[in-house]
């Protein structure tokens, strides 16, 4: 836990701008905010009871002197914090947050509910700027921190003296994890600094998505002098208008087509686009290969397939650059609402991107890459200025429809096609057509004005579309889904977007695959207990043996703990739990128990799904028996 608790004097002593990360915890009888300092184990605390208020003097010159972050504050801690400097006491505060979490009070509706008004601060809530949705105990596991620690009481309970101690360090551990965030986001914070400089608007709380909708408005406001607004009302239905360069040869894709132009596409109560019954599940057959179409984009269906380059065969992918970006420009797509402004300003970000990417500006070339492909989000958003549900179904088909052609033209000349996904496809191509399928790209990219970008293989190995490990030239890997591992990256964004569960299983699958080392070396050989942890969220929490697990369980698999871990709710078994070990501190050395067998077999059986187990010269070649 945290060390000393530092005096008023000590914190008025603090150079202004010190990095803080606080949290809020409100119970009837006790308000506690703690900050934290960056980079050593000093903090500040306040606290009040239901008879007294806190240290508004204090609290207000820790506020406006240092730089805070919080996960999720800008919905609850400050506003929690406002109050708090009015003078409200813990009853009350208790009152205003379960406001906030049941009444699901915005920030701008609590000021009026409650008559306050949010001071300006340099913060920084870090919640929106990781991906996809998850609580700060799970985004703890994401990064393995030491130490998960669920709330320890119901918010509404009156606390004893002994359990306000374990509520103090409780939030010394939130605090601590919202430190180490912060420390795993740095590229990304350092970047959103860069860029709310830059165009002087406050982006350090946004996600990619935001930022784009952001900059794109402050764009079209700078050359057209008027604020851009979202769109007075919203379609029922939109149709699809296909390019004219959007022709087939197979029958079935050409009727594909003619009712993709055809039938309409109902807009939902949410605002997104749905897809027409005849789409929902539709595959269509391309000399043989089965692909999937939606509105998301186009998947191929391949399941347990194995490819290695060799024998006069090349494996090759060919993604398109900046697909979705491209579609937008090359259509002059733009939203109704904002006219051709939205499209000289894409435009001219586009161009702008290129120009940076070529003078090495990385940090405007990143920028740039962030809203040119994070507008797209927001294009199915009705509360966006950029919404547009016309414009997201032309960029989508479009897609689907042009990946279409490449993989017809391809086939029909005798080219075997692997894998399809969304923007790119995967080839498996004979010496003898390597010139046809350059040939082919051409006129592809032509016909399009579509560029691709070119990746060999030395082998393809996939579970399915969505779950491969690709291996480039060297031994370098590209994994996606189940089989990629970003946790053996010094920092990564994409650790965020999913949870690490039996990391060992990835690691010896890929050394077996690049290096020919069996499985049971890697996994008997390893020390790291965040290699063997699973993590899963729990909705209602577990219970192991009578004893809850909470609701992000993480454990590692014994042969000594013999049971599965349960759901409270419905006595279900949690999968992959029979043996399991809650580990909600991570020990200093490797425990004693561990199940290697389960994880080798486990190994294993990924393989089978990766088309391993089939031709028995493969299975020989990786020692696997």
């Amino acid at each position: 836990m945290l060390g000393k608790r530092l005096s008023p004097a000590e914190v008025r002593e603090l150079p202004i701008g010190t990095r803080l990360a606080f949290d809020c915890e409100t119970y009837p009888n006790m308000f506690l905010v703690m900050f934290k300092v960056f980079g050593s184990d000093d903090y500040i605390s306040l606290e009040c009871d239901e008879t007294s208020s806190v240290d508004a003097k204090l609290l207000w010159n820790v506020l406006v002197r240092f730089k805070l972050y919080s996960f999720n504050g800008i919905r609850f801690d400050v506003p929690i914090v406002t109050a708090a400097l009015k003078g409200f006491n813990s009853t009350q505060l208790a009152g205003c947050a379960n406001a906030i979490i049941a009444g699901d009070l915005n920030p701008w509706a609590f000021c009026k509910a409650y008559d306050v008004k949010i001071p300006e601060l340099n913060h920084v809530d870090i919640s929106e700027v990781l991906p996809l949705e998850g609580s700060l105990k799970m985004r703890a596991a994401q990064i393995n921190f030491d130490n998960i620690w669920e709330l320890p009481f119901d918010p509404a309970n009156v606390l004893a003296d002994w359990q306000k101690e374990q509520v103090r360090k409780y939030c010394q551990n939130d605090v601590r994890v919202t430190e180490r965030l912060v420390e795993e986001l740095a590229p990304e914070l350092d970047l959103r600094e860069h860029m709310s400089a830059e165009y002087g608007v406050d982006l350090r709380s946004k996600s990619d998505a935001q930022i784009a909708e952001a900059i794109i408005a402050k764009r079209i406001e700078a050359k057209t002098g008027i604020r851009p607004k979202r769109p007075e009302s919203m379609p029922t239905e939109v149709r699809y208008d296909a390019p004219s360069w959007v022709k087939f040869h197979s029958p079935a894709l050409t009727t594909m087509l003619a009712r993709l132009v055809s039938e309409p596409f109902a807009i939902a109560p949410s605002g997104a686009v749905e897809a027409p019954s005849f789409l929902k599940s539709a595959t269509v057959n391309v000399c043989g290969l089965t692909l999937r179409m939606g509105i998301g984009g186009l998947h191929s269906c391949e399941k347990c397939v194995a490819y290695r380059s060799g024998n006069g065969f090349q494996l090759i992918d060919r993604d398109v650059a900046s697909y979705y970006p491209s579609i937008i420009v090359n259509q002059e797509l733009f939203p109704p609402h904002l006219g051709r402004n939205f499209l000289d300003v894409y435009r001219q970000v586009l161009e702008e991107r290129l120009e940076a990417k070529a003078l090495k500006l990385i940090n405007k070339a990143q920028t740039l890459k962030i809203v040119a492909n994070g507008s797209f989000g927001k294009l199915s958003s009705k509360y966006s200025i950029l919404y547009a549900p016309k414009l997201f179904l032309q960029v989508t088909i479009t897609g689907q429809l042009a990946l279409l052609m490449l993989i017809e033209k391809a086939m029909r000349s005798g080219i075997e096609v692997v894998s399809a996904n969304t923007d790119g496809v995967v080839f498996n191509v004979h010496d003898a057509n390597r010139a046809q399928l350059t040939k082919i790209i051409t006129w592809w990219e032509s016909v399009t004005n579509f560029k691709t970008e070119e990746t060999l293989y030395d082998g393809y190995f996939a579970r399915d579309v969505n779950n491969y490990i690709a291996i480039k030239p060297g031994s370098k890997i590209k994994c996606k889904g189940a089989y990629s591992n970003p946790w053996n990256e010094d920092k990564s964004i994409f650790r965020f977007h999913k949870s690490p569960t039996a990391l060992i299983v990835t690691d010896a699958i890929q050394a077996l695959l690049c290096g020919g080392v069996p499985i049971e070396n890697t996994v008997r050989s390893c020390s790291d207990i965040t290699k063997f942890a699973i993590v899963r969220r729990v909705d209602g929490g577990g219970i192991k043996n009578g004893l809850p697990t909470g609701k992000v369980c993480r454990w590692y698999i014994s042969t000594n703990s013999p049971g599965p871990i349960r759901y409270v709710r419905t006595d279900n078994l949690v999968p992959d739990s029979e043996g399991a070990v809650c580990i909600r501190k991570l020990p200093g050395t490797l425990p004693e128990g561990i199940d290697y067998d389960w994880y080798i077999e486990k190994a294993k059986s990924a393989l089978s799904d990766l088309g391993l187990n089939k031709p028995k010269q493969i299975r020989l070649k990786y020692g696997l028996r």
